[in-house]
């Protein structure tokens, strides 16, 4: 009875592991890579999965605050042609008043 719930616990922990790499952005092969890693040898291989994981995590995290900043800068003047930020009123440059088109 005992092999049963560990292999259940196993399998359902491998179906996990492979629909979390499929969300993190691996293809299907290394998904079902870290999938059959965990089968073979969960004691080693999940906690890998989950370190790797995380480190890859925080670097998409900090590109896509990064692509919401550089969205935000993107006003040009009409006068000079110099790139603020949509919240100014003026060109800094200039100071031509700025209207948003």
């Amino acid at each position: 009875m005992g092999r049963f719930i560990f292999l259940a616990l196993l399998l359902l922990t491998s179906g996990y592991i492979y629909r979390d790499a499929i969300r993190r952005g691996n293809g299907p092969f290394l998904a079902s890579v870290w999938s059959f890693a965990v089968v073979m040898a969960p004691v080693f291989a999940l906690p890998i999965y989950m370190g790797v994981g995380l480190l890859r995590s925080k670097p998409s995290q900090q590109s896509a605050s990064s692509n919401n900043a550089s969205i935000q800068i993107a006003h040009l003047c009409s006068k000079c042609g110099h790139e603020s930020q949509v919240s100014l009123s003026e060109c800094p440059k200039c100071h031509n008043k700025l209207t948003l088109d």
